[in-house]
């Protein structure tokens, strides 16, 4: 390791989104049908951008979040021990 490097906090982790498959495949389709049409300039995104995290928020995004969250938190914690 070179003199001054900070270590890489998530190496090695690996999130397992079975808890949460749901929610991610709706947050795929929620990609798909709102955010690409603003990234790709197909709609204006001040028009667009309240519905799109609306339906974000909708498909579980928290959920997701809260669950990755605590899994790289334990392993973490495993790592530091």
């Amino acid at each position: 390791m070179s003199i001054g490097c900070i270590p890489q906090k998530d190496l090695g982790f690996s999130f397992d989104m079975t808890p949460v498959q749901t929610e991610y495949a709706q947050m795929q389709a929620v990609e798909q049908e709102y955010f690409n049409p603003i990234t790709n300039g197909l709609v204006e995104y001040d028009e667009a951008i309240d519905e799109a995290l609306k339906k974000l928020d909708e498909a579980g995004i928290d959920c997701f979040l809260e669950e990755y969250q605590k899994q790289f938190n334990a392993f973490y914690e495993s790592k530091n021990k």
